[in-house]
């Protein structure tokens, strides 16, 4: 279910940020520079205000990691996250924590801090492939 009312939406971006702050609380090795929001934005897309400004803001170096409080938050599209995470991240040495699904791809020992999401394209895959089979 998609929030529509903005009160919820703001109510809804205050428990997200609490959540992370939460989480960054005590570590040592975290240390908040910025915030970047797309608050009413589609998450089905990454021409959003919020994600230009902070892949600008890791193009030019001024943050190395990013936290959120779950994948969907970052990207709905399963295609984009793990473009993201396998290809654009590593290339920028950009560490990826999402909270809730409980990734760190600092933590991923062969690389891959998604498999989940590896094998839900596969098979999401494989579903469609048997819909177009079936439609022939």
């Amino acid at each position: 279910m998609r929030i529509n009312n903005e009160i919820v939406i703001n109510f809804a971006a205050e428990n997200q940020e609490a959540e992370i702050l939460s989480y960054i609380d005590g570590k040592d090795n975290l240390n908040l520079v910025a915030k970047y929001s797309d608050v009413g934005e589609s998450d089905l897309s990454f021409e959003r205000p919020g994600i230009k400004a902070l892949m600008k803001a890791i193009e030019s170096q001024e943050i190395n990691c990013i936290i959120v409080k779950d994948l969907a938050r970052f990207s709905r599209d399963t295609t984009d996250a793990l473009k993201y995470n396998n290809e654009i991240f590593p290339l920028l040495k950009v560490r990826f924590i999402s909270v809730m699904d409980n990734i760190d791809t600092e933590k991923s020992s062969d690389g891959n801090a998604f498999p989940h999401l590896d094998i839900l394209r596969y098979n999401l895959g494989r579903a469609t492939d048997g819909k177009k089979k079936q439609k022939k």
